[in-house]
C-alpha cells in the first residue's frame, strides 16, 4: 500500500493543486514576517510533495470510472461461498416452513378427529444441549404404533416417575400422533429455529458489506488518509484513519487492511462522492480493478 503526503491532495476527488497552493500562500502571508522565508520554503516543499502524490496514484485507479472490478486472489472462492450460503439458508428455511405447516395441519386434525390411547415410555432423556425428548410406543387397529415427541421442561419430572402417557392418534393413520399433556409449538422447536436462523445472520450480514465494498471500488474516489489506530493481528488489521473532502470536510472511518500500519502514516482510501462517510482503505481484500 502505498503512502502519500497529504490527506487531500489527489486530483479530481480533492482540491486542486493550485487551489491548495493558493492556500497555503495565504496561511504564510498571514504569519509574522519574520517567519515569512521559512513558510515559503515549507511550501514549495509541500507543493514538490503534493506532485509526488498526484504522480504516484495506483494507476488502476487513475481511470474514468465505473471501474471494472473482480475478486481478488484471496476471494476467489467467494462467489462458491455466497452461492452456498444463499442456497443452504433457502433451503433449511423452505424444509423448516414445510415442517411447520405439516405440525400445524396434524395438530388440528387430531384435535378433531383423534382418538386417545395409552403409551409406553420407553425412551427419555435429554438429546445434547436440547429439550428432553420421550419415545413411546401402543396398540392401534390392532399394531404396534411408535411415537417421539419434545417435552417441555415443567412436564420431565411426572413422566419420569410414570412408564405411561395418554396419546392422541389419527385413527386413519395412527404415525400421526402426540402426547395429550401438551402440544407442539414453535417455542419447542428453539435450538433449531436457532440453527436456522445462523446462515440467515451471516446472509444479512456478510452479503450488504460485500456489495458496499464493491460500489466503493466501482464508483469511489481515491484520496490520502492519515491512519489514526491500527488494531489486530497478522490474520486481520482494522485500521481507524480521517481524510479531508474537496469541500475540507474531516471525515472518519474505518476498515480492514491487508498489512498493518502505524498510527500517522499515510495510507489510500476510497470514498464515495455523494456519501463520504462510505469509505474502505484501499486496497480491498475482497476486491481488485480488472484491466
Amino acid at each position: 500500500m502505498l503512502r502519500e503526503s497529504r490527506a487531500a491532495d489527489v486530483p479530481g476527488s480533492q482540491v486542486s493543486q493550485e487551489t491548495w497552493g493558493t492556500q497555503r500562500r495565504g496561511e504564510a502571508a498571514s504569519r509574522e514576517p519574520a517567519t515569512g522565508s521559512a513558510c515559503l520554503t515549507e511550501i514549495a516543499m509541500d507543493e514538490n510533495l503534493l506532485s509526488q502524490t498526484i504522480r504516484n496514484i495506483p494507476p488502476e485507479l487513475s481511470g474514468s470510472v465505473p471501474r471494472k472490478v473482480g475478486f481478488s486472489e484471496r476471494s476467489r472462492l467467494m462467489p462458491v461461498v455466497i452461492a452456498l450460503l444463499i442456497g443452504a439458508t433457502v433451503i433449511s428455511w423452505s424444509l423448516y416452513c414445510n415442517h411447520m405447516a405439516n405440525q400445524i395441519r396434524q395438530r388440528s386434525v387430531l384435535r378433531t378427529e383423534g382418538a386417545e390411547a395409552q403409551a409406553e415410555i420407553t425412551y427419555l432423556k435429554r438429546a445434547g444441549r436440547g429439550p428432553d425428548v420421550v419415545k413411546y410406543t401402543f396398540t392401534a387397529n390392532g399394531q404396534n404404533v411408535f411415537g417421539m415427541a419434545d417435552v417441555p421442561p415443567g412436564l420431565v419430572q411426572n413422566l419420569k416417575e410414570s412408564n405411561f402417557l395418554t396419546v392422541r392418534y389419527l385413527p386413519s393413520n395412527p404415525t400421526i400422533n402426540h402426547p395429550t399433556a401438551w402440544e407442539w409449538s414453535l417455542s419447542s422447536e428453539w435450538l433449531l429455529i436457532v440453527m436456522l436462523m445462523c446462515p440467515l445472520i451471516l446472509c444479512i450480514t456478510t452479503l450488504p458489506g460485500a456489495y458496499r465494498d464493491r460500489q466503493l471500488l466501482v464508483w469511489g474516489a481515491p484520496v490520502t488518509g492519515t491512519v489514526t489506530k491500527c488494531t489486530g493481528t497478522r490474520a486481520a488489521y482494522l485500521l481507524e484513519y480521517e481524510f479531508r473532502t474537496e469541500t475540507g470536510e474531516l471525515v472518519k472511518g474505518s476498515g480492514e487492511a491487508l498489512g498493518r500500519q502505524e498510527v500517522g502514516a499515510l495510507i489510500w482510501i476510497l470514498f464515495l462522492a455523494q456519501n463520504p462517510r462510505r469509505s474502505r482503505p484501499y486496497p480491498l481484500s475482497d476486491y481488485c480493478v480488472k484491466e
